[in-house]
Order: C-alpha cells, then sequence, then structure tokens
C-alpha cells in the first residue's frame, strides 16, 4: 500500500484483489504541459512518479500547414495508449485527439505523441494528467467544431460514479481557457494553451456534459468528453481438475460469498477446496494451494467466508472430491468492517 499526497493507493484495480475500495475517493494527481515542437513527435514528463494503477490522460493537437497527420500515443513504461475519437477543426488543417491508460505500472513516466501521414510544416502540442480512482473507461462523446467561445462536448448517461474529463482544442493561437461556462468543472491545464482540459470528480450516475470557454475572440475550437470509473470489486475464473486459483486477496475483515459450478449445462453439485493465507502487507505468508485435506464447500449452494485477520482466499477443484471436471467460480466481498 503506497502513500500518494493526501490519499492511499488501494489494490481495488487488480483482477486478483477484490477486498480494496470499489467505491473510491477520486482524485487529480499532476498535470504537465507539453512545449511546441516542430518535428513529428512530442515527449512530456509527468513532474513526479506515476503511480501504478493511476488512470492517465493526455490531449494532442498538430497544426499542419498543409494536412494533419494522425496522432498516436505511448509512454516509455507501459506502451501504446488507447485513442479517443480525432477531433478535426472544421475548415482547417489542424486536429485534436485525447487519448487514455488505464491499470498500467508506475514510475518515472513520459508520454510521447507521434504525429504521421501529415505534409508540410507540423506543429505538435500537448498536455498530460494523473487522476487515482478510476480503471474502466465509461463515456466519450465529442462536439462538432465551430467557430465559438463556447466549445460543447454534448451529453452522455453515466451508471457510475466517474471522473469526467473535458477537453477542448481550438484551431487559432494560445488563448486563457476558464470554466465559466460550467463552474462545476476545475481547469487542470495551464490556462495558456491550444489544448485543455478540465475535470469533476466523484460525480453520481446520471447525464453529463462539457462545455468550456476561451477568453479569447472566437476561433474555430471543438470540445469532448470522456468518462471513468472504479469497476468491481467481484472476482471470477475457471479451474481444471486439480488448478488452483492461486492467492486471492481479499482483504482483512470481509464478508465474501463463493460460488461455483460445473462448467457445463448439466449437473453442477461440485466442491470446492479452500485455504487462507495473509498477503505480504499483513503477515506474509500466502493461502497455500489445497489440497485433500483442506476444507471444502458445495460450490452449487455458495459459501460466506469471514476472513477474519487472514486477507487471502486459495480455491482449487480436486479430483478426489469432483472426477475429471471443471469448475466455473465467483467470489463477491459482501461487506467490510
Amino acid at each position: 500500500m503506497a502513500v500518494l499526497t493526501s490519499y492511499t493507493q488501494l489494490d481495488y484495480q487488480d483482477s486478483k484483489t477484490i477486498g480494496g475500495d470499489s467505491n473510491p475517493t477520486q482524485a487529480f494527481v499532476q498535470t504537465a504541459n507539453g512545449t511546441p515542437v516542430t518535428t513529428g513527435t512530442i515527449a512530456t514528463p509527468y513532474g513526479s512518479n506515476t503511480v501504478a494503477k493511476n488512470m492517465l490522460f493526455a490531449v494532442a493537437r498538430v497544426s499542419s500547414t498543409v494536412t494533419a497527420g494522425v496522432l498516436t500515443c505511448a509512454d516509455n513504461i507501459n506502451g501504446a495508449w488507447t485513442a479517443l475519437p480525432t477531433i478535426v477543426l472544421t475548415g482547417t488543417t489542424i486536429a485534436a485527439r485525447a487519448f487514455y491508460f488505464l491499470g498500467g505500472a508506475g514510475g518515472a513516466t513520459t508520454v510521447t505523441v507521434t504525429n504521421t501521414g501529415g505534409s508540410g510544416t507540423q506543429t505538435l502540442d500537448m498536455t498530460i494528467g494523473e487522476w487515482y480512482g478510476a480503471n474502466t473507461f465509461d463515456k466519450n462523446i465529442q462536439g462538432t467544431a465551430s467557430s465559438t467561445t463556447d466549445p460543447a462536448s454534448g451529453s452522455v448517461i453515466t451508471g457510475h460514479k466517474e471522473i469526467c474529463i473535458g477537453y477542448a482544442g481550438i484551431a487559432g493561437a494560445t488563448v486563457t481557457w476558464t470554466n465559466a461556462s460550467d463552474a462545476s468543472y476545475t481547469v487542470r491545464t495551464a490556462n495558456t494553451e491550444v489544448v485543455s482540459f478540465s475535470d469533476k470528480l466523484n460525480i453520481a450516475a446520471g447525464t453529463i456534459s462539457f462545455t468550456d470557454h476561451e477568453t479569447g475572440a472566437a476561433a474555430n475550437s471543438a470540445a469532448g468528453l470522456a468518462t471513468f470509473y472504479a469497476a468491481g470489486p467481484n472476482t471470477q475464473g475457471t479451474l481444471l481438475t486439480t488448478e488452483s486459483s492461486g492467492p486471492i486477496t481479499v482483504g482483512q475483515h470481509r464478508l465474501i460469498h463463493i460460488s461455483a459450478k460445473v462448467n457445463t449445462n448439466g449437473a453442477n453439485r461440485c466442491a470446492i477446496s479452500y485455504t487462507m493465507g495473509n498477503s505480504a502487507a499483513t503477515g506474509g505468508t500466502p493461502a497455500p494451494t489445497p489440497v485433500n485435506s483442506s476444507p471444502f464447500l458445495l460450490g452449487d449452494e455458495g459459501y460466506i467466508v469471514d476472513t477474519g485477520m487472514y486477507d487471502q482466499i486459495n480455491l482449487a477443484t480436486l479430483s478426489a472430491y469432483n472426477g475429471a471436471s471443471t469448475i466455473v467460480y465467483s467470489v463477491s466481498l459482501l461487506s467490510k468492517f
């Protein structure tokens, strides 16, 4: 468990960890702005090391004297990022694009945006950010570019508590961006940029939209909106005969529900053997692989376990009880106390 600024980083994003916080208090961590370049790539480092599993986001813009190319994004630790659709600023050779990476490794991270296929003099600029509290992409919408001081994204309907990131690009020179058109957002980039993003955090499910505002003269600009949330905390898997799940970290003082069935449409009765143990954070003796003498439960009936001082469970299907069969299982967190 690592500590970053004023909140605790939890392992809720690990597919083998269900005991962390599936409803985290989302938080902005840091941002960094690139310096415009006239080459095919622009690289911008984060000012502080990123934290593993935090959400990373970038907005980039290319301005060409002839034809804008295609923007892609990657970092030196995690590789390629996921791209959102390109915004072409109507009637120009300028394009903006947002990117994100979820659940990656942390460290000294430099983000690189590359422009390919363009012609003429290419000017690249970018801004990047980091947030805690999301591991899943939800919705994206982008408005139509127009000559305005208030580009709008349009709206989406979300079903979770979300990190909402509104972003914008402009065809003109650098302008000052504010949140005057929607005070519920906080501007996170330097104010004088050709690209900008703002956020609002811990937003309940519902209809979300974004409208940016720039204080200069009306210019060709457009805005987009991307939303993210923390999925979990349940986990599931498939076990072949004599196979174990490996230690699944569920957290101390948890009530967890375990269920299982034979992976066919026939008879479902099966026995799931299990052991308990502790991760390095709580004792360092991992839950061992279950054997014939380990306790078992009837998976088709479901079973509730109080983890107590343990924080791991290891599941297995053994031929002594199930013969040669494949089992599917599910582990769900009921409560923590």
